[in-house]
């Protein structure tokens, strides 16, 4: 390079601009490296002007450098990825522009260019690779834990770019690609603690009625996750919503006026029951249960509630200072409650059921002209109905901290029974009957 007294000339480097300033006698060297944050001339001390060997050594410096992979980072994920793939390589025309230190290592920017074609198909790889979508906070009910929600983040492609083409100049060995974050939809569910157990309450259900267990699974999975805030009201027609077809409800067995016979949602008051047990062994508080019209045969005389939508409602709250959350479990002829929260206000919950009064039941005798005289058939078998008083008692370390009780009715069933009014001697035997 050759040198004028009293002149100033200026060279671009490509990715850094070299000024050589002369005056009395006196030239300094500035370098203007793409690494400079704030865009400002910096001064490049101990610098020297290239020789051939000097070159020589740039171009091995240079080469060592893209033989190496670089480690691109973007939050907690880091991956190794060859320079190659952005397309980068020697710089020819900017070779005899770099410069040593006297070190001997290189001042400034290296000689590197990139290929945009191939930044830009690694930055989409690596976007596809980098790229998380948020978090929402949600329940783990199996493992009884609440996570947490999560920001997700984006690779910003032109940020990035810059980032990996200061990278490239400055010699970096590492580089964190340019993001944005992405905020999910749900950040709090206002509740932090299901590691405990309060209460746990089962009912068995027959595996073989297919229509009815599809109801059964269908409803559980509308109370599964419910979140009741201290002393809040949990309504269960309000919760589940209308029980329709439309809903993808299935006719079922049901009980109606003391009669088991096929109805619209089948099953519903074995959910409804189940959640009763549960909420009552924890303690909670039973603001409107409503006992079926004749015992149920899946839960305690005394633990049931039916409902019938929009009419007759189970509802619950909460008498904690904590929220609490409901898990649901349909599975294996078992249907299955947990009351979770944080750790238990009491020791135990102690119930008690006494029967005041039994009431017989009536018959009712329907002639059936189909079947044979003589011949005798029982639709519907009688059971007696019930005066009961439940008992609750809340214990903790050993005394009672709350106690109620309540008074139940449970209606007889009504027997129905068939007698044949057909005098014809060939008609055959009517079949057998299997009980619901």
């Amino acid at each position: 390079m050759s040198r004028s007294s009293n002149s100033t000339h200026s060279i671009l480097l490509g990715l850094g601009a070299l000024f050589l300033v002369g005056g009395a006698g006196l030239s300094t060297l500035y370098v203007l490296g793409a690494g400079d944050a704030d865009g400002a001339v910096s001064q490049a001390k101990g610098t020297r002007p290239s020789s051939e060997a000097d070159l020589v050594i740039v171009r091995a410096k240079t080469d060592a450098f893209l033989a190496a992979p670089v480690v691109v980072k973007a939050k907690e994920r880091s991956v190794e990825v060859p320079w190659g793939d952005f397309g980068a390589t020697i710089d020819e025309a900017s070779v005899e522009l770099a410069r040593l230190n006297d070190a001997g290592e290189l001042s400034g920017a290296f000689p590197i260019k990139l290929d945009a074609t191939a930044v830009a198909k690694t930055l989409s790889a690596l976007k596809s690779e980098f790229d998380r979508p948020p978090r929402n906070a949600s329940l783990d009910l199996e493992g009884r834990a609440v996570i947490p929600a999560q920001d997700g983040i984006v690779i910003d492609m032109l940020g990035s770019k810059e980032v990996v083409e200061l990278a490239a100049r400055m010699g970096k060995t590492e580089l964190e690609l340019a993001v944005a974050h992405v905020s999910p939809t749900v950040s709090d569910l206002g509740i932090d603690d299901i590691s405990t157990v309060l209460a746990t309450f089962s009912s068995k259900y027959r595996v073989s009625d297919g229509r009815r267990n599809d109801n059964l699974k269908l409803l559980a999975s509308r109370i599964d996750g419910t979140i009741m805030q201290p002393g809040e009201l949990f309504s269960f027609n309000k919760t589940s919503g209308a029980r329709t077809e439309k809903e993808g409800y299935k006719m079922a067995h049901v009980i109606m006026k003391g009669e088991m016979v096929d109805g619209m949602a089948g099953g519903a008051c074995q959910i409804s029951t189940t959640l009763n047990g549960a909420a009552f062994l924890a303690g909670m508080e039973l603001v409107e249960s409503t006992p079926h019209s004749r015992p149920s045969t899946y839960a305690p005389r005394g633990l049931d509630a039916t409902v019938v939508y929009p009419t007759t409602d189970l509802k619950l709250r909460n008498p904690y200072d904590f929220p609490i959350a409901v898990h649901f479990k349909i599975a294996r002829g078992l249907a299955v409650v947990e009351i979770l929260g944080r750790e238990k206000p009491f020791d135990k919950v102690e119930w008690s059921a006494t029967t005041q009064k039994r009431i017989p039941f009536d018959t009712i005798t329907r002639e059936d002209g189909k079947m044979g005289v003589g011949y005798m058939v029982v639709d519907q078998k009688g059971e007696y109905g019930f005066k009961v008083k439940r008992y609750r008692k809340v214990l903790r370390d050993g005394k009672v901290i709350k106690s109620d009780e309540w008074n139940l009715s449970y209606r007889p069933v009504v027997e129905y029974v068939r007698m044949g009014t057909n005098p014809d001697p060939n008609l055959p035997p009517p079949p057998r009957r299997r009980g619901h």
